[in-house]
């Protein structure tokens, strides 16, 4: 009601029936203005893209392929509209395209003007185009699988860890495009999986970090699947005897002390497991300090069971016995 005061306030009418007899012929007037001059000829230059179709598996689409045609198109309004709005795509088989070589095709553009309007349905007159012919280049299609690679950066809450290293699933993916492009992909990594403080089993989609694969190749999968399983570990310790490498035999050395603690974390499960003979600690006398008579020691650890170890203390004492 507020608009339609206010056009009786700009129009000079006071009769309600005056003004919409007004209304109405102005909006017939346009009407009929639109159709007259939609209804007249014009002449446009206008951009399609060309889709290549019916491409066999065993061939790739060579980005230096034609993948655009700019035409001069003459036509009454109400056909070149569309294109005006939205930018057409022409289809085009390739298996129909005459054969140059064995990696390229191409398609005369002149002698295909009604194949070219029938795939753009347009009914008006195509004046000209800015390539005499569209040409398709091809290679064989090359395939190899590659390992998947877990970016992990994520922290596990104290006394946890992973049983076992993560699972992928799959492992590995196909690639697939030209050789020369493939031959440069030894394997793709996963996008950053980063979790925290982590203290239970997971499974979890992660993607593929692909954008640093030549554009040219294509991927059997975009994602994966990660599966932990978590443990809780306990820490343990049991005295180990030191041993001495690298010593002459003419020379006898004591040591002190001649055992020394070792620390271990070992998941709960298997803290019965992990004996004293599972370590080795080795005092190197090569490595000895002929300073302060110290050596440094060597820890080496035998047990599947054992995430972490450490030593008690990092040397022991020594003496040259005459």
């Amino acid at each position: 009601m507020a608009v339609w005061n206010s056009i009786r306030r700009f129009i000079p009418f006071r009769n309600n029936n005056n003004l919409k007899t007004f209304l109405f012929f102005l909006l017939f007037t346009t009407f009929i203005w639109i159709l007259v001059k939609f209804s007249e000829n014009y002449t446009e230059q206008i951009t399609v893209g060309v889709r290549y179709t019916n491409i066999p598996e065993d061939k790739i689409v060579l980005p230096k392929s034609d993948s655009t045609l700019t035409m001069v198109l003459d036509g009454n309004g109400f056909k070149l509209m569309r294109f005006l709005v939205v930018t057409p795509t022409v289809p085009l088989d390739f298996q129909k395209l005459s054969e140059v070589s064995e990696h390229e095709k191409v398609l005369s553009v002149n002698n295909n003007i009604n194949l070219l309007k029938k795939k753009m349905k347009y009914k008006g007159a195509i004046l000209s185009a800015n390539k005499d012919s569209l040409r398709i280049y091809t290679t064989i299609r090359d395939r190899k699988k590659v390992a998947v690679q877990l970016i992990d950066s994520s922290t596990y809450a104290p006394g946890y860890t992973l049983a076992e290293p993560i699972q992928i699933t799959p492992d590995s993916i196909e690639v697939s495009g030209p050789k020369e492009a493939i031959d440069s992909v030894n394997y793709v990594r996963t996008n950053s999986w980063k979790q925290k403080n982590l203290d239970s089993d997971f499974t979890e989609n992660i993607g593929l970090s692909l954008g640093n694969l030549p554009a040219s190749l294509q991927v059997s999968s975009r994602q994966v699947r990660i599966k932990g399983t978590l443990v809780q570990l306990t820490e343990g310790r049991v005295k180990v005897p030191v041993r001495v490498i690298n010593a002459s035999t003419s020379t006898q050395i004591q040591i002190f002390p001649k055992s020394v603690e070792v620390y271990f974390s070992v998941p709960v499960s298997n803290y019965a497991k992990v004996q004293s003979k599972d370590f080795q600690v080795t005092a190197d006398f090569r490595k000895a300090n002929k300073e302060n008579t110290f050596i440094p020691l060597q820890i080496e650890n035998n047990s599947d069971h054992v995430r972490t170890v450490r030593l008690g203390q990092p040397q022991v004492e020594y003496v040259l016995v005459n």
